[in-house]
């Protein structure tokens, strides 16, 4: 039985190190659905990451 989850990352610093942890997880971790949300690049606020955090209902969220 394989378990799927979403995972999205929120990077307010550094895009370069969520991507590389998104790859590490991808290559670890082959059964779950990994999105990056860059806040800098798409000017949100904290409110903003959070209503988009919100319409994806990911399982885990990790920020950088």
């Amino acid at each position: 039985m394989r378990v799927y989850t979403r995972v999205h990352l929120i990077n307010f610093a550094t895009l370069f190190f969520g991507k590389r942890l998104a790859a590490y997880m991808e290559e670890e971790l082959p059964d779950i659905e990994i999105g990056i949300l860059d806040c800098q690049a798409e000017r949100k606020d904290w409110k903003g990451a959070e209503e988009t955090i919100e319409s994806f209902s990911p399982s885990i969220v990790a920020t950088s």
